[in-house]
């Protein structure tokens, strides 16, 4: 089923106008007017339409737009897509932090704190030289375009960003002077709800780039207020949800504002170890939260998901805001299966972050308490797992598949917040690079056996 506004449009053959919202008071590079087709949010030319419709037609498109109007679109149930099956991999790369398919057809990598080139076809991974003058970086953050086919990758402890060309070869090294201190800006969306966010946020600056839209202009987060919880407080009730912002970096001046703030998920109280060395953490349930979540676009445009509808905003670079309507979605209910996978995740975590801890030889044994309660429906997205983008500026984002609870599916929303397709991938297995005509996922089934995979796109 479509959603109303492209129903509308279909029957009448009118184009229906966007809803803008004003642009904030920090312009930069303005966006391109031609980047958005319009979609409608009906309004007062509904009637009118709607008698122009014979009956029947009239009577469904009522409904989908009473749907519109409450925020959420018409259920649909897309059709899942599997993944084709990998046709070149390779293991050992454990802390892939960046990827991108050379004009080669090899892959320059970040690993930790190394690049490597890697060939899936022979699966040969070689290590590229960083720098002749200083200490190595202890880690690398990232891979994005650069200049003409060159690329850049940062050591965000430094500021160094080294520049590799085409062939996979570091030619010069630039140190860039990163913003600190706190983020006054303009402001925007503030939490989940939408506008009327607080102008800037009262932060401790930079906390990761997520995007280098040109030498100039990164996009990345902020570190917001420390919670105010003390004393016996910080000790037994879960820290308090602050807006993270999503900060707009001007690399030549060394300054950063704030593009918009999303309110992120409820972490559970803090653990307790009580006497005879009994451990008890309280499980994690992001997974299960509606949580909004974003992705940096090519020209520095934000796409916001909103949880509580799946509506998409946009936010340009001149901070012009842009509401499209909600993907349709139909909610899955959370099974007992869900659940039990939540626990066991949560188990798993806790055993990995005390394996290596001093204080594991004093622990007799470890309870992960549950909730008192569990949410009905899954969200319509994972917010806990950043979306990726495609080298055309489709979103691909982590939903709850309908048909295989044992799977992980990919929502893939075009610019114009339009589904354009649902991708099924085995479960445990992650998205993380695009190349021409191809699709990298990483496997992480064994987390300390990850495997690299190359698949087909599969649209």
């Amino acid at each position: 089923m479509v959603g109303p506004c492209r129903f509308l449009s279909r029957v009448t053959g009118r184009s229906l106008p966007v809803h803008r919202h004003p642009p904030s008071s920090s312009p930069l590079v303005p966006m391109s007017s031609t980047s958005h087709r319009p979609v409608s949010p009906l309004g007062a030319r509904r009637p009118s339409l709607l008698r122009r419709l014979p009956p029947a037609l009239a009577a469904l498109a009522a409904s989908a737009a009473t749907s519109y109007a409450q925020g959420a679109a018409p259920a649909s149930s897309p059709v899942e897509t599997p993944l084709a099956k990998p046709n070149a991999s390779i293991e050992g790369l454990e802390s892939l932090r960046g990827l991108r398919e050379l004009g080669t057809g090899r892959l320059l990598v970040v690993n930790g704190a190394q690049l490597e080139l890697v060939d899936l076809s022979t699966r040969k991974r070689e290590e590229r030289a960083l720098t002749a003058n200083g200490p190595a970086p202890r880690v690398l953050q990232g891979l994005w375009r650069w200049v003409d086919d060159s690329l850049v990758t940062i050591d965000p402890l430094s500021g160094r960003f080294f520049i590799v060309d085409g062939s996979g070869n570091v030619v010069r090294e630039q140190r860039v002077r990163l913003p600190s201190g706190p983020m006054r800006g303009p402001g925007g969306p503030g939490g989940p709800g939408g506008p009327g966010g607080p102008g800037g946020a009262q932060g401790g600056g930079i906390t990761g780039i997520r995007a280098l839209v040109s030498p100039e202009l990164a996009l990345g987060t902020g570190q917001p207020p420390r919670p105010q919880l003390t004393g016996a407080a910080a000790a037994t009730q879960a820290p308090p949800r602050i807006p993270i912002p999503i900060v707009r970096i001007r690399l030549a001046s060394a300054t950063f504002d704030t593009a918009a703030q999303l309110m992120p998920a409820q972490a559970p109280k803090p653990p307790v170890m009580g006497s005879g060395g009994n451990y008890k953490v309280y499980a994690n349930t992001s997974a299960l939260q509606p949580v909004d979540t974003w992705a940096p676009l090519s020209d520095g445009t934000v796409m916001i998901l909103r949880a509580a509808s799946y509506r998409v905003d946009l936010i340009g670079v001149d901070g012009t805001r842009v509401s499209l309507g909600p993907v349709p979605f139909t909610p899955v209910p959370v099974t007992d299966d869900d659940r039990k996978r939540v626990m066991d995740d949560n188990r798993r975590t806790v055993e990995e972050a005390l394996r290596n801890n001093p204080r594991r030889t004093s622990i007799s044994t470890i309870a992960v308490e549950e909730p008192s309660s569990w949410p009905s429906t899954h969200p319509p997205f994972r917010g806990d797992l950043a979306p990726v983008v495609d080298p055309i500026d489709r979103v691909w984002v982590v939903t709850r598949c309908e048909k295989e609870a044992k799977a992980r599916c990919y929502d893939v929303i075009d610019r114009d917040g339009q589904r354009q397709g649902r991708v099924r991938l085995p479960d445990r297995t992650l998205v993380v690079g695009f190349g021409a005509v191809s699709i990298y996922t990483l496997d992480v089934q064994k987390p300390d056996k990850p495997v690299l995979q190359r698949h087909p796109l599969p649209f």
